[in-house]
C-alpha cells in the first residue's frame, strides 16, 4: 500500500514538472492573461454543489482548481437502497452521506491560442472525503429488543485520473465546459464507529456475527475490517479507489 501512495505522489509530481516545463518553453504566452470561474450543474440533482476556477498558462495548456460540496443529507431512492439490502443479521435505516472534494488539474487544447476552447485532454489529482451517517439494529437474535448502534465516520481518497471534454466560448465572456469522460484511479483510508444506543448489547456470538460480515459480501477494491465489541462496532476500510468525474459547468470569465 506504501508503494502505491508514492505512485501517487510521483505522478503528482510529473504533472507539476510538465506545467513549470511548458511555462518556461513558452513564457511570452502571458500566463493567467485569461481566467473563468465555472458553476458544475451536472451533480446538482443529487443535491451536491460544485465550483471550479481555471486560467492560461501557455497557448495550449491551462491550470485549474475544483471543489464539490454535498451537505450531510439523505439521498434519493434512499428507502429503495436500504430495502434492497436485506441482511438475516443486520438491518441498516436512516443512512445519510456527505461528500467533500478538490481538483487541481492540467489541461492541454488542441487549438492553438485557444483561449480556453476547443477539445481538450487533462490531468487530475483528487483529494475526497466522503461521510456517512446510518443506524443499525443487529435483529439476528429475534429478540423483540435488539442492540441498536448509531454509525458516523468518514472515508478519504486519493486519486490520479485523466480527462477529455469540450468546452466552447460565447462571445467575449461565458463559457460552457462539458467533461466528457474523467475516470480516476488510486486508494481510500474510512474509518466508522457505531455506539451502542439502547444499552442491549451484543454477546459474544453477536460479536463474531458482526466481525465475519465482510466474508458474506465480496466488495470490490475496498478492504473491510469489521471489530466489534458489546458496546461498540468499529469498521476501517482501505484498498484501492475508483470513480469518475460528472462535469456540465457554465463559466464566466475576466
Amino acid at each position: 500500500m506504501k508503494h502505491r501512495h508514492q505512485s501517487l505522489c510521483k505522478m503528482f509530481l510529473i504533472n507539476i514538472l510538465i506545467v513549470i516545463l511548458a511555462w518556461e518553453s513558452q513564457a511570452q504566452e502571458q500566463p493567467f492573461a485569461t481566467q473563468v470561474v465555472k458553476v458544475n450543474l451536472a451533480p446538482v440533482v443529487i443535491q451536491s454543489y460544485g465550483i471550479s476556477y481555471e486560467t492560461v498558462l501557455t497557448s495550449n495548456l491551462s491550470i485549474g482548481l475544483s471543489a464539490s460540496l454535498r451537505p450531510k443529507n439523505g439521498f434519493p431512492y434512499r428507502s429503495k437502497i436500504e430495502d434492497y439490502y436485506t441482511d438475516n443479521d443486520v438491518r441498516i435505516r436512516d443512512i445519510a452521506i456527505s461528500q467533500f472534494s478538490v481538483t487541481p488539474e492540467l489541461r492541454y487544447y488542441f487549438l492553438h491560442s485557444s483561449s480556453l476552447r476547443g477539445w481538450y485532454l487533462g490531468t487530475f489529482f483528487q483529494f475526497a472525503r466522503y461521510g456517512l451517517e446510518s443506524k443499525i439494529d443487529y435483529i439476528g437474535s429475534g429478540s423483540p429488543t435488539s442492540p441498536m448502534f448509531d454509525l458516523d465516520g468518514g472515508m478519504n481518497t486519493y486519486t490520479v485520473g485523466a480527462s477529455l471534454g469540450y468546452q466552447w466560448k460565447f462571445g467575449n465572456r461565458f463559457y460552457l465546459d462539458w467533461q466528457i469522460v474523467a475516470p480516476h484511479f488510486g486508494i481510500n483510508r474510512g474509518k466508522f464507529t457505531g455506539e451502542n444506543t439502547n444499552n442491549v448489547h451484543l454477546n459474544e456470538s453477536q460479536q463474531r456475527v458482526i466481525r465475519n460480515k465482510p466474508n458474506e459480501f465480496d466488495i470490490p477494491l475496498v478492504k473491510l475490517d469489521i471489530r466489534a465489541t458489546g458496546d461498540q462496532i468499529e469498521a476501517q476500510t482501505k484498498g484501492l479507489w475508483a470513480g469518475a468525474r460528472l462535469m456540465l459547468s457554465v463559466g464566466y470569465g475576466f
